[in-house]
């Protein structure tokens, strides 16, 4: 009988995770990438494919309730006026918006390396420092929202 740990096939949980972050940052990208905000407003934000009418995304049920910016409100036009070229337009409608771009767009070779390398260990970054300093990141932009909102300084 053979007593040898048998090896499992199929992707380690870092590489497992490593794909998940590959798929969610391409989807975001492109989907950023296709949206364009209203013309008249800037506030609408549709996505347009090739060959679909635009679609139009439906309100913040935090704004719809509250009356007040989201913690998130406002950083998909961001990211998309950042994906179109206009960096100063999207830090001004929420300031998280170009590092998630950036962040997004350095996810995809990271995560292309953790899937194709050789060793089966976690990734250079650890999970729980990245999520605290995301947390403190949209805890810093939503004050930044609440400041502009109540207008206590021209933004």
């Amino acid at each position: 009988m053979d007593n040898r740990p048998k090896l499992r096939k199929g992707l380690t949980p870092a590489k497992q995770a490593a794909l998940a972050w590959l798929i969610i940052a391409v989807v975001l990208l492109a989907a950023a990438r296709y949206g364009v905000s209203d013309p008249r407003t800037g506030e609408r934000l549709h996505f347009t494919l090739p060959g679909l009418e635009e679609v139009d995304l439906f309100a913040c049920p935090f704004w719809s309730i509250t009356g007040l910016p989201c913690p998130v409100c406002g950083i998909t036009r961001s990211s998309v006026l950042m994906l179109h070229g206009d960096f100063i337009g999207s830090f001004r409608i929420h300031p998280l918006g170009p590092l998630l771009v950036i962040g997004l767009a350095l996810i995809v070779p990271g995560s292309l390396w953790m899937l194709f390398r050789k060793e089966s260990g976690n990734g250079p970054v650890s999970t729980r420092a990245f999520t605290y300093v995301i947390i403190v990141l949209i805890l810093l932009s939503w004050t930044v929202n609440l400041v502009r909102h109540f207008k206590i300084i021209d933004w």
